[in-house]
């Protein structure tokens, strides 16, 4: 290999770091992608409060946002310690943006579940209306 070709361990580095920070965000990308849109958890087509309940818990389940977010927390981790790149800030912010939502959003199917399950049996319990 020439003089001219090879790469210095600077040059190294700083491509490794370009793309790790290119695959930082584009998990990021993806993890907000499989969190649930506003609309999905606002708007309903639901006759009853248990369709209501149930069409939410539906819509708040996590479970690929939740891989993809450990993904990029790893991702994230690495290029934090190594100090890959200057704007590591901005994208640790941008992950705890993230997992404070994602943690919102399992308090609320939590609650929602607890209603999902309790309401069926309160109304059997109410009595009937003519």
């Amino acid at each position: 290999m020439s003089e001219q070709t090879r790469l210095t361990d600077e040059e190294i580095f700083d491509e490794a770091a370009d793309e790790l920070r290119e695959e930082l965000r584009l998990q990021l990308a993806a993890v907000e992608a499989a969190l649930p849109a506003q609309d999905d958890v606002w708007e309903t087509d639901a006759t009853n409060v248990l369709g209501v309940l149930n069409g939410l818990r539906s819509q708040l389940e996590t479970a690929d946002a939740t891989e993809r977010l450990h993904s990029a927390k790893k991702t994230f981790a690495l290029a934090e310690r190594s100090d890959a790149f200057d704007d590591v800030d901005a994208f640790g912010a941008r992950l705890e943006r993230i997992d404070e939502t994602m943690t919102a959003i399992t308090e609320a199917a939590d609650l929602v579940g607890a209603l999902t399950t309790r309401l069926p049996a309160l109304r059997d319990q109410l009595p009937e209306t003519d």
